[in-house]
């Protein structure tokens, strides 16, 4: 019957034993790739470190006639071991095995299988996405889904996964706010606090305005604006000489689009007008950063609860948790935005963004100017080891609005200066923002 089941969830790559037999003893040394497919599908290049396997982690198990198999680790005795392929729970005696050793995290494995697929490879992005669906990866999952609808629009594979992934998600997000909203004692007026954020979030109104400021004209999401603000632009601004001083166009200028009266109200800075703007949806800058750099890597690694999201996190606290929502978006960016370390640099460049401190801090360290301070517990962020994700961050910063805009937005606390590394000293400051 487990051979019955194990052949089903799995394949198993023939000559595996033979190969076994011609590696060092080093736990260090690399193995030769093999494949193992189920629902995740993806082809999985196994390596070797010198690790003992957790609850959680991607592990191989290598049996005495030479199978080998790999899956996630629930749960490992003196007598036998329990691991999940595919959301198929396998317990195995660990008399029929030779050893179980430990293959990645599914953090760490992600990011190795994404590294060789590009962004246009529907194929690979929807076995990509099956497989970290079947290790608990959910909102990576979507994301690669999407990614693999946008490379071929017509593919259905791609459109039934989406949808399947978009239903999963909205489940786990609904079992999630059910959670929160019966916690007793969460505060959540001004700003809003949750069980999972261990910093301020920000309120949906002060979330409302950073997506006005970031609209892009050029690529804008679907935006609504009021009859009654229409006419207060109108009627406090009359003087300006983009407002029509007729009646006959100020008539003609309520018939513009949302977009064409937020045009106007760029242009004459009618700031005090923004509040009132809905923005449908999320900018393209705030996508950028939402799907390519918090969910790609600064939730799962600077935001995680052993760094800068937990308890520990110093100077720089973020927003872990449930990374996809609003609250943790705008306020994690809000968080990097306004950041200064004690030598008064930000962490993000917008005139040099390939300098940026947030880049610098994710890079090797031996290839950087400024590398990250040498603080207790701190590891490298996967973008350090994955070219891609640095560009991908690159470009989210060179998609932000320019000239930066001064946000309008009291957030507290104070953010806390942190040293820099022994001897380094801080770039020319940038030029002064022109707000919009």
């Amino acid at each position: 019957m487990l051979r019955a089941l194990l052949g089903s969830a799995l394949v198993c790559i023939g000559g595996v034993a033979q190969e076994l037999e011609q590696e060092s003893a080093s736990d260090t040394a690399s193995t030769p790739p093999n494949t193992t497919e189920g629902e995740a599908g993806a082809s999985v290049p196994q390596r070797r470190v010198s690790r003992t396997p957790l609850p959680g982690d991607i592990v191989g198990v290598l049996y005495h006639d030479g199978r080998r198999f790999q899956g996630m680790l629930i749960e490992q005795s003196d007598d036998a071991v329990r691991f999940s392929v595919s959301g198929v729970e396998i317990e195995v005696d660990l008399d029929d095995v030779e050893r179980v050793y430990f293959i990645g995290t599914p953090m760490e494995r992600y990011m190795e299988l994404r590294e060789g697929i590009a962004d246009d490879d529907a194929a690979g992005l929807i076995d990509l996405a099956r497989w970290l669906l079947a290790n608990d990866l959910v909102e990576l999952a979507l994301l690669e889904a999407r990614l693999a609808l946008r490379a071929e629009p017509r593919n259905a594979e791609a459109m039934r996964l989406v949808h399947r992934l978009e239903v999963v998600n909205d489940l786990r997000k609904s079992d999630r706010d059910s959670a929160e909203s019966s916690t007793d004692g969460a505060e959540r007026t001004g700003r809003s606090e949750v069980p999972w954020a261990s910093v301020p979030l920000l309120a949906p109104g002060q979330i409302q305005l950073l997506k006005v400021y970031e609209v892009d004209l050029a690529d804008p999401p679907r935006v609504a604006i009021g009859r009654e603000t229409v006419d207060r632009l109108l009627r406090e601004h009359a003087d300006h000489e983009l407002i029509p001083n007729s009646d006959e166009g100020r008539a003609a200028f309520r018939d513009l689009s949302a977009l064409e009266v937020l045009d106007v109200m760029f242009r004459v800075q009618a700031r005090e007008l923004y509040p009132e703007v809905e923005v449908i949806g999320h900018p393209r800058s705030f996508r950028i950063f939402r799907d390519e750099v918090l969910l790609a890597w600064l939730a799962t690694s600077c935001a995680s609860t052993a760094c800068h999201g937990g308890g520990d996190a110093g100077g720089l606290q973020l927003v872990g948790g449930v990374p996809r929502s609003d609250e943790a978006v705008y306020t994690n960016f809000l968080i990097l935005d306004r950041f200064r370390t004690s030598l008064g640099q930000p962490l993000i460049d917008y005139d040099r963004p390939e300098s940026s401190l947030l880049v610098q801090f994710a890079s090797p360290q031996e290839e950087v100017l400024w590398p990250h301070p040498e603080v207790a517990g701190w590891s490298p962020s996967p973008v350090s080891r994955n070219t891609r994700l640095r560009e991908r961050t690159i470009a989210w910063i060179e998609a932000m609005y320019q000239p930066r805009p001064t946000y309008p937005i009291v957030y507290p606390p104070e953010p806390v200066q942190e040293a820099m590394s022994p001897g380094s000293e801080p770039p020319p400051p940038a030029p002064e923002p022109t707000p919009r």
